[in-house]
């Protein structure tokens, strides 16, 4: 398909533009970075350490992802 880029990058845009709407105003808890912080309970350690640990594995894996069929 020609056009792998441009609808990816539609398909990444809608979340984003969400967001930036639902930050508009006062913080109650409707934007992915506080709906984050919430499920994690980022305000303790344990859920800091948690949210930390999953950030890190994400990111391993999402690297693995990407650079899979590269040689060096």
């Amino acid at each position: 398909m020609q056009s792998a880029p441009l609808e990816w990058s539609l398909a990444l845009a809608y979340p984003v533009i969400v967001d930036i709407v639902r930050n508009w105003g006062d913080p109650d808890g409707d934007t992915l970075s506080e709906v984050t912080r919430d499920v994690f309970r980022v305000h303790t350690p344990r859920g800091r350490l948690a949210f930390t640990a999953t950030l890190a594995a994400g990111a391993v894996a999402f690297h693995r992802h990407i650079c899979k069929e590269v040689t060096w």
